[in-house]
């Protein structure tokens, strides 16, 4: 017996023809959840040569196993013809067809950029390769990538020729739920179990179902050099102190310019001299050093602190402290980050001031500046509001990870108040990035500039770096605003402050 068949989905209605070597009743064929076994008309024999009757048309009702509600479905019917052998036939091997597509899933590879690596709570692709051993195309078919048991995406392909390959590209994001690993931790990493299927509804029918899936199993690791935690969007620069008054700010490095990775070991104090000058009559609000240190530590730097005034000695308690590391790859255990010291009570009016920040056991580290930033009150200037963001966010280069230039961005939020921007006069914005060389400034998504941040030292990069920027009050936002500072260079840098003020009119508000 040879049969040819042809199908297709006419509303609730299956059509087949077929040829018939030899005499046989068709209703001899396979009942299923879709055809009945009886058919509904039968046409025919129409056609009588050499012993071959061939029935031009036979036409099945059924109401199973189709939607109405969707048009254009694509459905693989497999019609069997004396499924038990009842009929002897002198070729029982003609059912099947091997003619037919065979789709292989045979390659699953996960990575970031042109790294062999993946990292947790970044976008990573995952390539998967498809072959068609079969001998005919296929029709569109769909593939899926699975993830530790949760639908990642779906793609279709739209056909595949024999003996030929395919590969697509899936953006996969594993996730670590959390915000940055302890601070002893090293080369944290997340396994994932990784699932390519394809034809997973079995629409086309395969000489080799077996072969539609395949699975492997990877690992990802945390890259602390990337922008706060990924893609979980979280800054690691938060605000910290926010206020409205009339008066004004002062931002100061003193002569941090002297030093360049300067080493506070035993015998190798670190010390800044500022110059204080205040307008008549004011009263400090604020006043708070950032000292900006990098390498040997594994743990906060141990230092002992004094700071002098025009009125004696005191010794400093640290009021908090900023920290990030790599934990893998070159320098991967090693801190960089901010001790942050308050002054407040001690800067009392115009003079000389100096900070001193002596080694006091543990390893060495190196200090690339220290900043002096104050808010004073003055009833005779205009009315302005401040908000101070305070951090430590280590971003890596491209000459290391690889990493893109959306992954090596730090971001700074500014929270807290309602800026009344109908009333604004003037908004100025400070930052400050620990190597800062090739940083691009960003506020609200607007372009501040490229490359931006200047040296506190006249001849090195590789030291405290700030920018100051006035802004048009157009970019404001009135309950959240946001700042990026972006590495666009090879090594790494440490964005650590920034700092917004906003001035109002006068007798406005």
């Amino acid at each position: 017996m040879r049969e040819q068949c042809n199908l297709r989905n006419i509303g609730i209605f299956i059509v087949i023809t077929m040829c018939l070597v030899g005499m046989m009743s068709p209703a001899m064929t396979q009942s299923s959840n879709v055809i009945p076994s009886t058919p509904l008309y039968m046409y025919g024999p129409v056609f009588h040569e050499n012993n071959i009757f061939c029935e031009s048309l036979i036409v099945y009702e059924s109401t199973k196993g189709f939607s109405k509600s969707t048009e254009n479905e694509i459905y693989n019917l497999t019609v069997l013809v004396d499924p038990e052998n009842r009929v002897k036939e002198s070729d029982e091997g003609n059912f099947a067809n091997d003619n037919l597509p065979d789709l292989d899933v045979n390659e699953i590879e996960a990575y970031y950029t042109n790294t062999d690596i993946r990292y947790l709570n970044l976008n990573n692709d995952v390539k998967v390769k498809i072959t068609n051993h079969g001998s005919i195309n296929t029709v569109p078919f769909e593939i899926k990538l699975v993830v530790n048991a949760e639908d990642v995406d779906i793609k279709t392909i739209p056909a595949l020729e024999p003996n030929s390959s395919t590969y697509v590209v899936f953006n996969w994001t594993p996730i670590y739920n959390v915000t940055r690993p302890p601070i002893n931790a090293y080369q944290v990493s997340e396994n994932f179990t990784l699932h390519a299927i394809v034809d997973q509804e079995n629409r086309i029918i395969e000489s080799n179902e077996t072969n539609n899936m395949m699975t492997v199993n990877v690992s990802a690791l945390w890259n602390g050099r990337m922008g706060g935690n990924g893609v979980l969007g979280e800054p690691y620069i938060t605000t910290l102190h926010h206020g409205m008054l009339h008066g004004g700010t002062i931002y100061t490095f003193g002569d941090s310019y002297k030093y360049w990775k300067y080493a506070v070991q035993p015998g190798n104090p670190y010390t800044v001299k500022y110059n204080v000058t205040l307008p008549p009559g004011t009263k400090v609000e604020l006043a708070n050093i950032y000292t900006y240190f990098e390498w040997f530590v594994t743990e906060q730097p141990k230092a002992e602190v004094t700071f002098a005034t025009p009125d004696g000695e005191n010794h400093l308690s640290i009021e908090g402290w900023y920290w990030d590391r790599a934990y893998a790859f070159i320098f991967g255990p090693f801190l960089w980050g901010v001790l942050k010291y308050d002054v407040t009570q001690y800067i009392n009016g115009n003079g000389t001031y100096n900070f001193s920040l002596k080694h006091d056991g543990g390893p060495k580290y190196f200090v690339d500046g220290a900043l002096l930033f104050l808010v004073y009150r003055d009833e005779s200037e205009p009315l302005m509001e401040y908000w101070v963001s305070e951090g430590a966010d280590l971003i890596g280069g491209r000459d290391i990870e690889y990493l893109r230039y959306e992954d090596t961005t730090a971001k700074a939020e500014f929270t807290g108040g309602e800026i009344d921007i109908a009333n604004v006069t003037n908004v100025t914005l400070f930052s400050v990035v620990n190597w800062g060389f090739q940083t691009d400034l960003w506020f609200n998504g607007h372009l501040l500039g490229k490359d931006c941040f200047t040296s506190i030292h006249p001849y090195q990069e590789e030291i405290a770096q700030y920018n100051v920027t006035m802004i048009p009050a157009e970019y404001l936002n009135s309950t959240y605003n946001l700042v990026e500072m972006e590495f666009r260079g090879n090594c790494r840098n440490m964005p650590a402050n920034a700092f917004l003020v906003v001035e109002y009119k006068k007798d406005e508000r």
